[in-house]
Order: C-alpha cells, then sequence, then structure tokens
C-alpha cells in the first residue's frame, strides 16, 4: 500500500510516494520512498462538487471533478490551461505544466487529500473486479 508523505525542507513541503514493505528478519515494517511528487501547495477546504448521475465514460467523469475541483481552489480558464498565479493545468492532459507546457512536478493539498499527476493517473488505471457490485466499485 502507497501513501503520499510530507517532508518539510528548508520550510517548503515536498511530497513524496512512500510504500511500506514488511521485513521478516527485523521482524517490523520498512518504509521506502518510490517516487517524488513535486512540492506542496496547500488550498483552504473547499464546497463539495454537485453532480448528478450521466453516462459520461471515466476519463471525462475524472476530467470533470478534477477540473471543477481547481475552479472551486480559484483557477480560472486561460486558452485551453486553467491557470492560478504560476500554476497551470492543462485538462486535456490532465497534468500541471510550467509555461513551456513541460510536466512541472506538483502536489496539491486540497480539504483531506492530495492531487498531482500521479493520483489522478491512478484514478484512470482503476479497475473494478469483474464480480464486484456496483455500489462497491467506487468503495
Amino acid at each position: 500500500m502507497a501513501f503520499i508523505r510530507v517532508k518539510n525542507v528548508a520550510g517548503k513541503r515536498y511530497g513524496y510516494l512512500v510504500q511500506n514493505s514488511w521485513k521478516k528478519r527485523i521482524r517490523s515494517p520498512r518504509q521506502r520512498v518510490s517516487k517524488y511528487l513535486g512540492r506542496i501547495v496547500s488550498f483552504p477546504h473547499t464546497d463539495e462538487i454537485k453532480m448528478t448521475p450521466n453516462e459520461m465514460n471515466k476519463h471525462d467523469t475524472i476530467t470533470f471533478l478534477v477540473r471543477e475541483t481547481l475552479r472551486l481552489c480559484g483557477f480560472e480558464q486561460k486558452g485551453e490551461l486553467l491557470s492560478l498565479s504560476e500554476i497551470l493545468f492543462d485538462p486535456g492532459s490532465l497534468r500541471f505544466v510550467n509555461e513551456r507546457g513541460k510536466e512541472q512536478s506538483l502536489v496539491m493539498e486540497i480539504n483531506e487529500g492530495f492531487l498531482c499527476t500521479y493520483t489522478i493517473n491512478r484514478l484512470l488505471q482503476f479497475q473494478s473486479l469483474p464480480d464486484e457490485d456496483e455500489r462497491e466499485k467506487g468503495s
């Protein structure tokens, strides 16, 4: 199971993907940083997104939810990108980018969770088991 760890370095916060593994020899869990996710930008608590059930596919649903979450945080549409000061998000590729369109490592701390390119990709790759009840797929 992986989780995001926040580290303070020189007064700035950065996000890392950390995985636990059990070491039998020493009888304790060990944690291993497996990926740097980027600097953390915090936002105040936002309202819930109202969404009615419809026939959107998974990719369109995730794009809609990410776009609406960013708008609630104060992002505005600037051309094809969503922008808030120096932070740019490309809804087409579902990635944070810099001014030149190159992917930027960034983690947004929103409400009680984190939003970054890694978490968006994990949502897009999510597959439910074929025998799972429809109500249990999202839990």
